[in-house]
């Protein structure tokens, strides 16, 4: 990791410990902090998969990892990775709410596996 994105990183933590409060309301997005910092910071939770937000908010950071070369650091906050990346557990039971609700648009809920699966396979905290 280059000088400057360890730097990056080391100031998401900060931003992230000072401003834990901002990540428990909708109304923040992760686009402040790329703004400011060139860095996506996803915290997964148990019941991160339950919020159409947190899924629609992923897979939109993922969508944009690439074209910005932007660094995406997922922290898995009581949780294992391998739930995230093979949907098991809270992640299968939410997924499949969303499978009713989406019957109609099947490509918007593949879109989220994708991008869980996605993030899964990030080096994570």
């Amino acid at each position: 990791m280059s000088s400057s994105a360890s730097e990056a990183q080391t100031h998401a933590m900060v931003f992230l410990a000072i401003s834990t409060r901002l990540f428990m309301t909708e109304e923040f997005t992760l686009s402040l902090i790329t703004r400011i910092f060139g860095v996506d910071i996803v915290v997964l939770s148990n019941n991160y998969a339950s919020s159409l937000f947190c899924l629609d908010e992923l897979a939109y950071t993922l969508e944009c990892r690439e074209r910005k070369n932007l660094l995406v650091l997922p922290i898995f906050y009581n949780l294992n990775p391998s739930h995230v990346r093979h949907q098991k557990g809270s992640y299968d039971e939410a997924l499949a709410k969303h499978a009713r609700r989406f019957q109609h648009n099947p490509e918007k809920l593949h879109k989220w596996k994708m991008a869980l699966r996605q993030v899964a396979d990030l080096s994570g905290f």
